[in-house]
């Protein structure tokens, strides 16, 4: 029997965090990190996002008011991190060692980019780093252990929505590592409340001032 998986919502004042059942069960997880929406949910909660909402807004918040917040523990993105006004996505970047291959094409026969390169014999190469998602799927059936996580971390994105005008969120260079990530995304959230003009959304104001300037400590 499969374990029982779980997505989970919490609720905050003038926040709602929606994460995949990634960090429960599911196989394609990158990392697992099952303590990261408890622990940004009390980041938010200590930062008052609610209160600075109404103090800018009104008194009542509307659903596309609320910040959302997406965490997808792969690159399948099951929790729809691009469309969120702040998503996470799980990643495993991969190394490997030919020296090792034993020329089984488990990770050729896995990969859904075609980002790996096997010679005539069938030894891995190399791996195309534009094509590949970092979903780590080739690491997991490796027989020998030649292909093994390089790094893992979390892709944070931002500005993204629905609505009339939707957009994809913009990404930030690099992986970040869970523990630091409650602390990035409520850095994040203070400089869009403090940057914002009127009703704007996340992905307004990053239209105006970029992605990176909403996760820099001298935005405060």
């Amino acid at each position: 029997m499969k374990p029982k998986r779980h997505t989970v919502e919490l609720a905050g004042d003038g926040f709602h965090i929606t994460a995949c059942f990634g960090a429960d069960a599911c196989e394609h997880r990158a990392l697992n990190a099952p303590e990261l929406p408890q622990r940004i949910f009390d980041a938010l909660t200590e930062l008052g996002v609610g209160e600075t909402l109404r103090q800018r807004i009104g008194s009542t918040l509307k659903a596309h008011n609320i910040i959302k917040i997406s965490i997808s523990y792969c690159p399948n993105a099951c929790a729809r991190s691009q469309i969120a006004d702040v998503g996470l996505i799980g990643a495993a970047a991969p190394n490997f060692n030919p020296e090792c291959c034993i020329a089984c094409g488990a990770c050729s026969d896995v990969c859904r980019e075609g980002a790996i390169r096997l010679d005539e014999a069938g030894i891995l190469t190399s791996i195309d780093r534009e094509k590949c998602a970092n979903c780590g799927a080739c690491t997991k059936v490796c027989l020998n252990g030649c292909i093994v996580d390089a790094s893992t971390g979390f892709r944070l994105m931002l500005g993204g929505k629905l609505g009339r005008h939707p957009r994809f969120a913009e990404e930030l260079t690099g992986l970040r590592q869970p523990d630091d990530i409650p602390v990035l995304v409520a850095r994040c959230i203070k400089n869009y409340l403090k940057l914002a003009q009127g009703h704007e959304r996340m992905g307004d104001v990053v239209n105006r001032v970029g992605a990176a300037a909403l996760s820099r400590p001298d935005s405060e």
